[in-house]
């Protein structure tokens, strides 16, 4: 990458577009794979956990009557893949613009 003050001729600053451009493409890419291992993990550990919770339900129904349940675990609505792109009705607070075409038709 080149520094601001070197970007003085119209090929270098293509460059540094095509340079920065890329950057950003790989950044994503390494963010989005870290991102998935760490949800894959997650799953991972959570069916540890329910392995653990089929145990514990086992060892329950043994005990006597009266005996504290397991809790259970589980992603977050938040977490779910591609949660965080969609946009529900009740989340837009603002009135639906619409364009001329739309308000004749």
């Amino acid at each position: 990458l080149y520094s601001r003050l070197e970007l003085t001729c119209r090929e270098r600053r293509l460059s540094q577009v095509a340079l920065l451009r890329d950057k950003a493409r790989r950044l994503k890419a390494h963010f989005n794979t870290r991102v998935q291992q760490t949800a894959e993990a997650k799953r991972n550990e959570l069916d540890r956990i329910e392995e653990k919770n089929g145990r514990l339900q086992e060892i329950l129904e043994e005990l006597p009557p009266g005996a504290e349940g397991i809790e259970r675990y589980g992603l977050a609505a938040s977490e779910e893949e591609g949660a965080g792109l969609e946009v529900r009705d009740e989340e837009v607070t603002v009135e639906r613009y619409l364009s001329a075409a739309e308000r004749l038709a």
